[in-house]
């Protein structure tokens, strides 16, 4: 081997090592920049158990070979166990903590511990060392959609994943979203999606582009321009917009057919430029498109692609295309790399002793977070050209934490402030570290959400304000600069609680066990306060006495409350169901700090 061959491959080796530390510098910053993974964690003795019995919801049978997975709230944590023949199962040794407890098997639905169907709020279950609790569940029979994919000439199509969607509200509205197990398509062409509750759903097979190595795929989808990458869904029978899609009605345990045919999609074709805040070409921005109707879902994370994602990057010249858009309704989103970050990275792969130092790399990363440009987009029948997205300068943002007037107590550590961006569907935590309250938020844009997380029971909010505006219920506009907010904190909080009157429990006029406990609705009476997120409408679930308890409710409003016998989750939010039971509903006022006493109805 020459010594010109060695310099190479040291120099590749070189290369490498600079590229791992990179990787290695990056997770370290993602990790200290969150304050509450710096703080190590007290090790409890691990003295706590759970046991219980898994049985079937129908017949009270005992569900043997059921798996039980347990998982620490914020990781860390993970047990599994089976039941024996008896449907027991019993998890030892565990720290305290908070945990979900999840049961499932093959031919039924799946359940959270505290659920009685999927879409319902799950009960967290609280762990104190030394502590055995007994937690049960009973499971129900699922259902399941069979069917096969074809091409256009009835000829199976293998390797395809289908997924079953259902409408849930997230977000405050109502979206179409991945429910159940997915399956990928035999070399018949067949699927089977089992363990489903009974209700109506979509049935999608997940089109990908580009796929060379499939010349049926690629005749679907059409030639795509540059690094395109797409997942289109084609819905049952055959279609690509969702409006057009045919539900399935699926009943207990029982089995729906639905056969989804691939032709050539009749698609759109988006494209146009992206520029920067100074009006320059932004090349290699990465443009993608989401849909407003659509939601990912949390298993589609683990699923494989995402139901419905297409995206790509501009060229040289700012200019992109994005192929294969079904109709409907979309955010289009460019985000502009921020060459600051950009130069820093090189430098610490091409630079020796001169690198940038490790503080330098975080700041820049936190600070210089790149411009995003947005834009609502309609897609109908056809090609969508010509447009512009303008990159906005990110904007930071200064919280300072101080007391209401008349408040002696300190204020309360470790409160985070959570920023939702309306537009481009992202959410940043921060945690207050400084002793003066103060929290920082770098690289915000556009129309942002601003909500303060993980306060103590025993405070509330009572504002934000930002240049004189109280932005507590409503967006900011975020356009680069710095900005300055006031959050005013109180510890005169309302609370309202009570019991579901007793006539209204059930037939018996007896108290429901925790199996059948109900959830309390509380909303404002001003429908215009319905929006998401919103101070004025919360929800609870009551304990095995009918008993209930919400507090933090804005003073000096009138207020309406109802109770539910079941509640999906994100259900009390959407301004749809809120009107629909308005009319059952209990009206009370609150004043400040006011603890009130109700009966609340439950709804028939």
């Amino acid at each position: 081997m020459t010594s010109q061959v060695k310099g190479q491959k040291s120099k590749v080796k070189g290369r490498q090592a600079k590229v791992v530390a990179v990787l290695f510098t990056i997770g370290f910053l993602l990790l200290t920049s969150n304050p509450a993974a710096q703080q190590a964690p007290r090790i409890d003795p691990q003295s706590a158990s759970i046991y219980g019995r898994i049985t079937a919801a129908d017949t009270g049978a005992p569900i043997r070979r059921a798996e039980v997975r347990l998982l620490a709230e914020g990781g860390g944590v993970s047990r599994l166990a089976t039941t024996d023949a008896d449907g027991r199962y019993e998890l030892r040794d565990l720290p305290a903590g908070a945990y979900r407890l999840t049961a499932s098997r093959s031919g039924f639905v799946t359940l959270n511990f505290g659920q009685r169907r999927p879409a319902e709020a799950f009960t967290a279950i609280a762990l104190a060392e030394g502590l055995r609790l007994a937690a049960n569940l009973a499971l129900p029979r699922g259902g399941a959609i069979a069917g096969r994919v074809v091409d256009d000439a009835g000829e199976p199509i293998a390797e395809v994943r289908v997924q079953a969607m259902r409408a849930r509200v997230v977000d405050g509205r109502r979206r179409v979203m991945p429910a159940g197990v997915t399956d990928v398509t035999d070399d018949t062409g067949g699927f089977r999606l089992f363990g489903l509750e009974p209700g109506d759903y979509y049935v999608a097979a997940m089109v990908r582009a580009p796929n060379p190595e499939d010349a049926t795929m690629s005749a679907i989808t059409g030639p795509v321009r540059g690094d395109v990458r797409a997942t289109i869904p084609v819905f049952y029978p055959g279609v690509s917009a969702i409006t057009e899609a045919q539900p399935v009605s699926l009943g207990v345990s029982a089995e729906a057919r639905a056969d989804i045919f691939l032709a050539p999609l009749r698609t759109a074709r988006v494209s146009g430029v992206v520029i920067d805040s100074m009006g320059r070409p932004a090349p290699r921005s990465l443009v993608e498109l989401r849909s407003d109707l659509l939601h990912l879902g949390f298993n589609a994370m683990y699923a494989g692609p995402p139901p419905m994602s297409i995206s790509a990057h501009a060229e040289a010249d700012g200019s992109f295309e994005l192929p294969n858009v079904p109709p409907g309704s979309y955010t289009l989103i460019g985000r502009i790399e921020s060459p600051t970050v950009r130069g820093f990275l090189d430098a610490m792969l091409n630079a020796g002793p001169d690198a940038p130092s490790l503080a330098a790399l975080k700041e820049a990363m936190m600070l210089q977070r790149g411009e995003v440009a947005s834009m609502p987009l309609v897609v109908s029948n056809g090609d969508v050209a010509g447009l512009t997205l303008t990159g906005r300068q990110p904007a930071t943002l200064t919280a300072r934490f101080v007391a209401d007037a008349g408040v002696t107590r300190p204020l309360p550590r470790q409160v985070e402030i959570q920023a939702d961006g309306v537009q481009t569907n992202t959410m940043d935590h921060f945690t207050s570290r400084t002793q003066s309250a103060e929290i920082r938020l770098a690289g915000l844009f556009g129309p942002t959400r601003l909500r303060v997380v993980n306060l103590p029971d025993d405070w509330m909010v009572e504002s934000i304000v930002i240049d004189g505006t109280d932005v507590t219920d409503a967006p900011i506009d975020f356009r680069g600069g710095n900005v300055e907010a006031r959050v005013v904190l109180t510890d005169r909080i309302t609370e309202v609680n009570g019991v579901i009157a007793a006539q209204f429990r059930d037939g018996r006029g007896q108290s429901p066990d925790a199996s059948d406990a109900a959830y309390v609705v509380v909303f404002a009476a001003d429908s215009s306060r319905w929006t998401y997120p919103s101070r004025f409408v919360r929800s609870a679930r009551t304990d095995s006495q009918g008993s209930f308890r919400i507090s933090g409710l804005p003073p000096h409003e009138r207020y309406l409350a109802v109770a539910v016998d079941y509640l999906e989750e994100g259900e009390g939010e959407d301004p749809q169901f809120l009107e629909r039971i308005r009319s059952q509903a209990v009206p009370f006022s609150l004043s400040e700090g006011e603890r009130r006493t109700i009966d609340v109805r439950l709804m028939r």
